[in-house]
């Protein structure tokens, strides 16, 4: 199943396309998650934020109504401190009178003072005597202070007493009669209802209420609790446990950080939110089980639509895929009937996209194979003809080869013979010089000698006939050399006419044509030399023999003649025997010079032979060429199955 997967171009593209679909609708689904909670979060932060801004100014706002409140009272109270110090000073006041004033004025307490700091008038009886403390730490200590300085008013913030836990507030002023203090209190705890309504406390009780909100506390410098709501209470220490709040308090207040982080509390989820408020921090829970619950639908819609894309994205991949492996599958089906060897298949071009610019270079392509391939197999036929012709102007090369060979072996035997005939020439010729010289000194010897001449002189004419028949058929082999060499010469310009048919293949022949028509022009440059020797060998006979029948006519003359003549007679012979010898040496070196040149052209003849061996050789190497050729042809209509298959 999997290879067929992997060969199947549809299944490959529709894989692919879904591939990269669902990685973009992976990325785009996770960027939408991630952005909803990073929106979420930042949504809940803000709230946090603006939840404190509520607080800070609630807080403020409360601060500034009980600071209100407790200056409009230390006004009243120091007016009836005041009025109290110009009554003393206008006439004598007794215990009972501050009575009567606690009970209209509403002031708790009276407490008048020597300017020893000892209370000499007061509503309370049992107060008498009693001295503010020179005490720093004591509460009542800086009233002292007016003791020294009559002009200060000392108003103290309302607190609560050491000596029964009241709320009171205290204000002193100096007598106008003698020195001492006039210190008034009064109870103060309609502000502790003020605090507690509009108070730091209240605010957050009230702003804890809502559903959202699961606590809030405010806490000190020392990361003590100051106020706190909500389930704070409850879950305190799994609060601290879970948030690490410690550390959290501590970063927040040393460095005036805003710190958030989303809590697991028993499956309830809090996002808490850590603020600087004042030189403590402000601590606000706020409830994140909506907003969780929002997300997680937030992620199963956007998997749903992702998964509902996917599905209708497969769906036109589908058919978008189809239609275009449909021609490419076509392609395959030509392909395969091409690969089986029909390239008379033809792709049917159904568009004129790129699909379609395929179909048709792929039909010229095949168009283009078909030329090469016609065009290989003519080459071949044509290479074929081209060597049979070849093979055939080699073998008459060789027959006429073997005739050379066989002539110049004709003609070095002939010269040999010739040779030898102009040695016993010369040796007859020196005989009868001798024979001359000794004629005059031998008269009395005369007929004995004259007929020992008469058979030198027939042998002498006998050599002369000889040599003159051996030099004509030295002639005639020389004319069929010349002949050999012309057939030669015209064979091997055909072989380079063949060898320039046969193109890059025949490059090697053409070379060793080339070398052969040379050797063929050397052959006929020799026998031309032959010949020549061959006609100064005539001339020289043709001396020799009318030299020979001069003697002969000499010889039928009468003996008396002879005797009478025989002085002349001995000279004129001297001098003939002298030019016999002459022209015998002259045919010595001719014979030399032909048998030279019959051994150049056997050499000649040898490397001929050599030559056309290579010949031999090329044609044979041509042979291997052409198969070569018709195994690359094959080879390429492999090669070109294998592209169409890939294809």
């Amino acid at each position: 199943m999997l290879k067929r997967l992997n060969s199947n171009l549809r299944v490959k593209m529709i894989g692919l396309m879904l591939v990269v679909i669902i990685g973009t609708l992976a990325i785009i689904s996770g960027y939408i998650i991630y952005k909803n909670r990073v929106e979420t979060m930042a949504n809940f932060k803000r709230q946090g934020e603006l939840l404190a801004d509520v607080i800070k100014t609630s807080s403020a706002n409360a601060e500034t109504a009980y600071k209100s409140a407790e200056k409009v009272l230390e006004k009243e109270m120091i007016a009836e401190a005041q009025l109290i110090a110009d009554l003393l000073n206008e006439g004598d006041i007794n215990n009972q009178d501050l009575i009567r004033l606690s009970k209209k004025t509403g002031i708790d307490e009276f407490w008048i003072t020597n300017g020893q700091g000892t209370v000499t008038l007061t509503n309370f009886t049992d107060g008498l005597g009693w001295t503010f403390p020179d005490d720093p730490k004591a509460q009542a200590y800086e009233f002292r202070k007016i003791l020294d300085n009559p002009d200060k008013v000392v108003a103290q913030k309302a607190m609560v007493r050491d000596v029964d836990g009241k709320l009171f507030k205290f204000v002193g002023v100096s007598r106008k009669d003698k020195p001492g203090i006039v210190q008034v209190g009064m109870d103060a705890s309609f502000l502790k209802q003020l605090e507690d309504k509009i108070g730091l406390q209240s605010i957050l009780k009230e702003l804890s209420s809502k559903d959202e909100i699961d606590y809030i506390t405010v806490l000190d410098k020392d990361k003590e609790v100051v106020a706190k709501s909500g389930i704070y209470e409850e879950f305190a220490s799994e609060i601290k446990k879970v948030s690490k709040s410690d550390d959290i308090f501590k970063e927040v207040i040393n460095a005036a950080a805003v710190k958030t982080q989303l809590l697991n509390l028993n499956d309830h989820h809090i996002y808490q939110i850590v603020l600087p408020y004042k030189d403590g921090a402000l601590n606000i829970g706020i409830s994140f089980d909506k907003a969780m619950a929002a997300l997680v639908q937030t992620r199963n819609n956007v998997i749903i639509i992702s998964i509902i894309l996917l599905v209708g994205a497969a769906i036109i991949i589908n058919l978008f895929a189809k239609r275009i492996s449909q021609p490419i599958l076509d392609l395959v089906n030509v392909s395969n009937l091409v690969a089986a060897g029909d390239f008379s298949q033809q792709v049917e071009v159904k568009s004129k996209d790129e699909i379609g610019q395929l179909e048709e270079a792929y039909n010229y392509m095949l168009e283009t194979i078909r030329g090469i391939i016609n065009g290989i197999y003519q080459n071949a036929e044509q290479l074929e003809t081209v060597l049979q012709e070849a093979t055939a102007n080699i073998v008459q090369i060789n027959q006429n080869t073997g005739q050379s060979a066989e002539s110049v072996d004709e003609v070095s035997k002939v010269t040999g013979e010739v040779a030898a005939t102009i040695e016993e020439l010369s040796e007859r010729s020196q005989e009868m010089h001798i024979a001359g010289s000794k004629t005059f000194e031998e008269m009395q010897h005369t007929d004995k000698d004259i007929k020992y001449g008469n058979k030198i002189l027939d042998s002498a004419t006998q050599a002369v006939q000889d040599l003159e028949e051996r030099v004509e058929r030295i002639s005639q082999i020389s004319n069929t050399i010349m002949d050999i060499t012309e057939q030669t010469n015209l064979l091997a310009l055909n072989a380079a006419i063949e060898a320039a048919r046969a193109g890059e293949e025949g490059k090697g022949f053409a070379v060793v044509a080339e070398e052969v028509r040379e050797l063929a022009e050397r052959s006929s440059k020799s026998a031309k030399q032959i010949q020549n020797i061959t006609e100064a060998v005539k001339d020289a006979t043709k001396k020799m023999k009318e030299i020979t029948v001069g003697t002969e006519k000499s010889k039928q003359n009468s003996i008396v003649d002879v005797f009478d003549s025989i002085s002349d007679s001995s000279g004129s012979i001297t001098s003939n025997m002298n030019k016999v010898i002459e022209i015998s040496e002259a045919q010595s070196s001719k014979t030399e010079e032909t048998s030279a040149s019959t051994e150049e052209i056997w050499a000649s003849t040898e490397e001929v032979n050599s030559k056309f061996e290579e010949v031999s050789d090329s044609i044979d190497q041509l042979q291997s060429m052409l198969e070569q050729i018709a195994k690359d042809s094959e080879r390429l209509v492999n090669d070109i199955d294998d592209k169409v298959k890939k294809l």
